[in-house]
């Protein structure tokens, strides 16, 4: 019966890879769960960023109905400056959000 011990050996590997195999997948839940919540975060912040941008977009306009001055001139320079990058980081946080979403998902 020496054929017994290399099976009893092959069925403990057997038990001992699903162990890892049945963690991993564990680990994986837990690394998505962990995911999502930073994901919610993320999108909070995204939106408080919007809104942000949307105030100073207002305060914006409003420069730009007030009589033109040397000062008023460069403030409206740099709220057009920042805001035209603001945007573009904007856009692009919105775009991260997209793409990351399918990925969360549990399967």
């Amino acid at each position: 019966m020496p054929r017994s011990k290399p099976e009893e050996g092959d069925v403990e590997c057997r038990r001992l890879g699903l162990g890892v195999v049945s963690g991993l997948a564990d680990d994986l839940r837990n690394v998505r769960i962990s995911a999502s919540l930073d994901s919610g975060a993320l999108g909070v912040a995204v939106m408080k960023l919007a809104g942000g941008i949307g105030k100073v977009r207002e305060v914006f306009r409003l420069n730009e109905a007030l009589n033109p001055n040397e000062k008023n001139v460069r403030f409206h320079d740099s709220m057009l400056e920042f805001l035209k990058k603001a945007e573009v980081v904007l856009m692009e946080l919105q775009a991260q959000e997209v793409l990351q979403s399918p990925w969360l998902r549990d399967n």
